[in-house]
């Protein structure tokens, strides 16, 4: 693995509905690349232009820029990171990249969403801490508890065990925390069971929410490295792929629908929130005033 440093020439993204997606008005990543190796990842896809994906890109003007523009914005959305690479992949632990970008968020007062992985959130936990007080929200994404296959389909992301103990660990400090569960890779984790499994271990660990995808996308790039490896979870798995999806971008499982009842029904028996309608009514969403969810919305950082 190379790291690889540049100057970015920008670093917010803006979102196109924030209503879909916990409330986020903008999204950053420090980090291009990703150390976690998932064999389903998205970002792999040739149109984000990452060569070599397992080689990563710093962009180590990141704070700098991040700091130039919040210094200058009255306005207070919410900002997200994490949605094209973990930003706690392992070079976080001695690069603090990520941890800069909370201490800005910490001196700014923003609200903020972040996806992860890793357990090495904890590190952060005096500036999480501090950021809830203004708003935050953190997804772990788990797509099954399964220890054995968990380590084939995400082989250097930490073990769904250490995410569910910081799950609990969040939850102990009143940080709203749940889970991405997704991709459910058809023919693999499209099961009631590792459906059940991972609600009961969410639930558990005290996650406030589970957002479930019942698919899996292969686009040019991603997807030639998605199905070589398939074979080496289960024989036979890539032929199967090929013959039911062909080329489709999206691989929804065949059994969806009765999935979705099954984990709805679960979901209301653990009494965990699954829809983003729900995530959105959480009290401590607008931060700063008792305005409505559209107020929130159309503010512009």
């Amino acid at each position: 693995m190379q790291i690889n440093y540049i100057n970015a020439k920008s670093i917010l993204v803006k979102t196109k509905s924030p209503e879909n997606w916990f409330g986020i008005h903008y999204h950053m990543n420090v980090y291009r690349g990703c150390q976690h190796n998932c064999i389903y990842c998205d970002s792999r896809s040739d149109c984000y232009q990452i060569e070599e994906f397992t080689d990563l890109i710093v962009k180590r003007n990141a704070p700098e820029l991040l700091n130039e523009i919040l210094y200058k914005r009255r306005k207070k959305v919410t900002i997200g990171t994490g949605s094209m690479s973990d930003p706690y992949i392992p070079v976080e632990r001695h690069l603090c990249y990520t941890e800069k970008i909370l201490q800005l968020i910490v001196k700014y007062k923003y609200p903020f969403h972040l996806i992860t992985k890793s357990d090495m959130i904890l590190r952060d936990i005096k500036l999480l801490k501090e950021i809830n007080k203004i708003f935050l929200s953190i997804c772990f994404t788990i797509t099954t508890t399964d220890y054995d296959l968990a380590r084939k389909l995400e082989p250097y992301a930490p073990s769904p065990i250490r995410r569910l103990h910081a799950i609990e660990s969040l939850i102990k400090e009143n940080i709203y925390t749940g889970v991405l569960f997704q991709p459910i890779l058809p023919y693999l984790l499209d099961t009631e069971k590792n459906i059940d499994d991972t609600i009961y271990q969410v639930s558990k660990a005290g996650g406030k929410f589970i957002i479930p995808w019942f698919a899996v996308t292969t686009r040019k790039g991603q997807r030639e490295y998605f199905l070589e490896k398939l074979d080496d979870i289960k024989p036979g798995l890539r032929q199967l792929y090929l013959d039911k999806y062909k080329n489709q971008y999206i691989c929804y499982s065949e059994h969806s629908n009765e999935l979705f009842k099954f984990f709805e029904s679960r979901c209301k028996k653990y009494k965990i929130d699954y829809k983003m309608s729900d995530i959105l009514s959480y009290g401590k969403l607008n931060p700063y005033e008792q305005s409505t969810l559209f107020d929130l919305f159309n503010n512009n950082i």
